[in-house]
């Protein structure tokens, strides 16, 4: 047999052989899809979102108290609490009640994420790309400070 020929006859063979084992799992059931690592990361992707959209009403409303809550503690650190409030009260009497009208979940790494969204006006959609946020004791913060 020829050096070709045998290279094809050992892939074919390969080839079979890797088909008539198949795999570990062939007698495990199928997860059902958004088990496992989907929903689990379904699970993180939603709880971010809401946490976003949260954020955004209280800061609105304008609700110092719930939205400060929600700035990590990093921000927190950097950021005087009655100061905070006052930049809320003038962004809802500039602006009035906004809220999420767009959102995608760009990176989620771990504890931290990143995402973008909008709230119909140019002036803050356009500084609301890629937004940090990072989870400390389960819940998600907004880190962006």
């Amino acid at each position: 047999m020829t050096r070709h020929r045998c290279v094809l006859a050992l892939a074919a063979v390969t080839l079979f052989a890797a088909a008539a084992c198949g795999s570990d799992n062939d007698d495990a059931p199928e997860e059902p899809a958004g088990s496992s690592a989907s929903g689990k990361a379904d699970e993180v992707t939603t709880a971010l979102e809401e946490r976003v959209r949260a954020y955004t009403d209280a800061y609105f409303a304008p609700d110092a108290d719930t939205a400060y809550e929600m700035l990590s503690q990093r921000c927190q650190d950097q950021i005087n609490a009655d100061a905070y409030a006052t930049q809320l009260d003038q962004a809802a009497a500039d602006y009035g009640q906004l809220a999420v009208e767009t959102l995608t979940v760009d990176e989620v790494a771990g504890d931290m994420a990143r995402v973008t969204y909008t709230v119909g006006l140019p002036k803050f959609d356009k500084q609301l790309v890629e937004q940090p946020w990072v989870r400390d004791g389960g819940q998600w913060q907004y880190d962006a400070c």
